[in-house]
């Protein structure tokens, strides 16, 4: 799946989109986030700050909770 995934997260603050270095996590209008795949650097720095572990990496690439899997 490329581009802006279906899926959104609001279960804080968007600390990961603060943390993200290659700015593919981006916050919304209403708060919640995206992933921009196409943009993840892999790093894994929004997994280490994400206490609810609502984004997982699938092959080097931030996904959130509930994103099925690329391919």
């Amino acid at each position: 799946m490329n581009g802006v995934v279906a899926q959104s997260c609001s279960a804080c603050p968007a600390v990961c989109a603060d943390s993200c270095c290659s700015g593919a996590i981006q916050t919304n209008a209403d708060g919640s986030v995206s992933i921009i795949s196409e943009f993840c650097a892999g790093c894994g720095g929004c997994l280490a700050v994400c206490a609810l572990q609502k984004i997982w990496m699938d092959n080097g690439v931030a996904r959130l909770a509930d994103e099925p899997a690329a391919g």
